[in-house]
């Protein structure tokens, strides 16, 4: 069992880095940290800590880039296009015009958190810049199909097929599930929570474990 490397270092974020061209690119942190910034992001701005207002756009809706609908939870990234997506919603949270939030949150949580284009903010991420896990093999995992290796519904054993895998950012920790169903009729779907991020374990080390726990899981197409 490879031991969990604990999020004990603090680093110096300039959040101009994350949010500037090109789209695939964090530097000078790699993909790992930024994720690990994002959820520093969503944990900053959960509505229990304020930002929420009923029927109003809130934190969330930024981070989700979506707007207006009050969300309570973060929409999960999937799919190919996973670094576009994780830019883009860092380009939202640092670059969006406060005039499109009539309540006010966006602007108090960039205050309150120092987020803005020439903003700084020590924030604890992992500690290590070369090695880990590549963006190749979170592509791999975020565009996984194939069918479970048993049935995980008891009411309807032949729905095995795995058609979306999604990693999901929480206030308290990332997770990551799929959804599966029936090979030629996606009306009905179930999702399977895969792994959950443990407390102080760093993103490479519960990648790499849910990665694991997914090819356990699945057989590929």
């Amino acid at each position: 069992m490879v031991e969990q490397r604990k999020l004990a270092t603090k680093k110096k974020v300039k959040f101009i880095d994350l949010a500037r061209p090109p789209n695939y690119s964090f530097y000078p942190l790699n993909f790992r940290q930024a994720f690990e910034v994002f959820r520093w992001m969503v944990k900053t701005g959960s509505p229990s800590n304020g930002y929420y207002s009923g029927g109003r756009q809130n934190v969330y809706d930024i981070l989700s880039k979506t707007s207006g609908i009050n969300s309570r939870e973060v929409r999960a990234f999937t799919g190919k296009d996973w670094a576009r997506d994780l830019k883009e919603r860092f380009q939202w949270a640092v670059l969006l015009d406060e005039g499109s939030d009539p309540n006010g949150h966006l602007k108090r949580w960039r205050e309150n958190e120092g987020i803005s284009l020439t903003g700084e903010r020590v924030i604890p991420i992992s500690y290590f810049n070369h090695g880990g896990v590549q963006d190749t093999l979170l592509t791999s995992m975020l565009t996984t199909t194939g069918r479970t290796r048993q049935s995980h519904n008891s009411c309807w054993k032949k729905a095995r097929t795995v058609y979306n895998v999604c990693l999901v950012p929480s206030a308290e920790a990332w997770s990551l599930k799929f959804y599966y169903g029936f090979s030629r009729d996606r009306s009905s779907s179930w999702d399977l929570n895969v792994a959950r991020q443990e407390e102080g374990e760093v993103f490479d080390d519960f990648f790499r474990r849910a990665y694991s726990v997914l090819n356990e899981l699945v057989e590929r197409d």
